[in-house]
């Protein structure tokens, strides 16, 4: 069976530009998964309408690699506080979307 990311990824963008969404966080590892096919405990993505990034410490780098080949890997550390405003610096969001029922 082959996965479509690429084409779950484009429909997602298409719903995003109609949400007027900048950028996507996604951190639900159900989520992570059916848009990457990552399947680490660890990690969030930052989907823009050009970028799309795996964001996930250093135990499952070469799993990342490995499992979603299509995306940028962004190595964090320490909390998300830290590493996000790293990530997000030099990206245009405008607004960001992320998931409301799985962020505190």
């Amino acid at each position: 069976m082959t996965l479509n990311f690429a084409g779950r990824l484009n429909k997602l963008r298409r719903e995003m530009e109609k949400q007027e969404i900048g950028a996507l966080l996604v951190s639900q590892p159900e989520n992570r998964f059916y848009l990457s096919g990552f399947s680490g405990t660890a990690g969030y993505l930052l989907i823009t309408g050009q970028k799309a990034v795996l964001a996930t410490d250093f135990r499952y780098t070469e799993q990342a690699e490995r499992e979603a080949p299509d995306y940028q890997l962004f190595q964090t550390t320490q909390g998300i506080t830290h590493w996000l405003p790293e990530l997000l610096n030099g990206i245009n969001t405008g607004k960001l979307g992320f998931e409301m029922g799985h962020v505190t």
